[in-house]
């Protein structure tokens, strides 16, 4: 099969849509198919990154931000149909170049049913990731892996009958590095030395500096850190102003893969989305705050479940009322332990095997 991805990577939108097409692609070039990425050119749009990991990448280069005012400003500043209209010529052309596209992938927030209908002309049939159940698609395959319950019933009314909806964390596609991990990830203790900080590629919320500002506190300082930054820029900038501030603390950029980090940690703070279901696969504790709407209904739900713990959307948390949640987790290592040994049971890792032999299918 030949298989095209549509998805973007920017300091707006973080890089995770990315990053969960490559692993997908990953598998399916591993069980002998073809891949391209068609991927707008743009701030932090990871296009390096995919090429250094060997996948054809065919650029968009037209300006929808010079185009459109703002459009790297904001999330979802581009309705569907702008966006559409605007790059819509531009796609069919690559992919006309490409010759027979059996699957066309998009991971995209901003592409809806009208990209996807004409996008129909040049790809026999299409897989659509999507998150949050709100907008209709013209798609084969309709996959949401998120761990949240009457999916079935919001996608009945967005897609049509025959489209194969693969919805839950069954489907949960895993990297290599994580499945590595998984293989040798100990029991963990619920005792904390060691924590992870990672609020995504983007972390326009500025979330990351919540964090750091309430462990910066005597005594918790003296702790085992790890922040993760995707803006090389914002991560020389955070740096320079807590380094001094911390006994031992690490600032990483631009990880091809958290899963090592993750395996270290005894707890992580951090946003909703994939990542969370990445710390669950391998058990690690976490402390989560929602950065986007679509992630709180998961999120609210894993928590009433006790699989992480919800501190709430990120205009509602400060750095005090982190400090106070986790002096609470802290004292309570048998929940830590619990909650790890939950997410361990949750996830089996063998999404991409699953979504790969829906596709080879249909």
């Amino acid at each position: 099969m030949k298989v095209a991805f549509r998805t973007d990577a920017s300091h707006r939108i973080g890089g995770g849509h990315v990053m969960r097409c490559a692993t997908l692609a990953d598998y399916l070039v591993r069980r002998g198919h073809e891949v391209v990425f068609l991927c707008r050119q743009s701030a932090g749009d990871l296009c390096a990154y995919l090429e250094g990991r060997s996948f054809l990448v065919r650029r968009l280069v037209g300006h929808l931000s010079q185009e459109y005012p703002g459009a790297d400003s904001a999330p979802n500043i581009l309705s569907q149909a702008v966006l559409a209209d605007a790059e819509l010529d531009e796609s069919l052309s690559i992919v006309k170049t490409l010759g027979s596209v059996d699957w066309l992938v998009v991971d995209h927030y901003d592409i809806g049913l009208k990209w996807e209908s004409a996008m129909r002309k040049q790809c026999h049939r299409i897989l659509v990731f999507d998150d949050e159940a709100n907008g209709e698609h013209d798609c084969d395959i309709l996959l949401n892996p998120a761990h949240c319950p009457g999916m079935e019933r919001k996608y009945s009314e967005l897609v049509e009958a025959t489209t194969k909806k693969l919805l839950g964390v069954e489907f949960l596609l895993l990297s290599n590095q994580l499945q590595e991990v998984r293989g040798v990830v100990q029991e963990r203790s619920g005792v904390v030395k060691k924590i992870l900080i990672f609020y995504g590629m983007a972390d326009i919320t500025g979330d990351t500096r919540k964090a750091l500002d309430a462990l910066k506190m005597p005594g918790w300082n003296e702790l085992s850190i790890d922040a993760v930054i995707g803006d090389p820029d914002n991560m020389h900038e955070t740096a320079v102003e807590y380094a001094d501030l911390f006994k031992n603390i690490s600032f990483h950029n631009r990880l091809p893969t958290l899963a090592h980090l993750m395996q270290h940690a005894d707890l992580a703070l951090g946003a909703g989305g994939l990542t969370t279901y990445e710390r669950l696969f391998l058990g690690l504790p976490a402390i989560v705050t929602t950065v986007a709407k679509n992630q709180i209904q998961p999120t609210k739900f894993m928590n009433e479940q006790g699989l992480l713990l919800w501190l709430g959307d990120s205009n509602q948390v400060t750095p005090d009322k982190l400090l106070e949640e986790l002096q609470r987790v802290t004292s309570r290592p048998e929940m830590l332990k619990e909650q790890s040994k939950r997410g361990l049971r949750l996830i089996d890792g063998r999404g991409c095997d699953r979504v790969c032999q829906v596709m080879e299918a249909v």
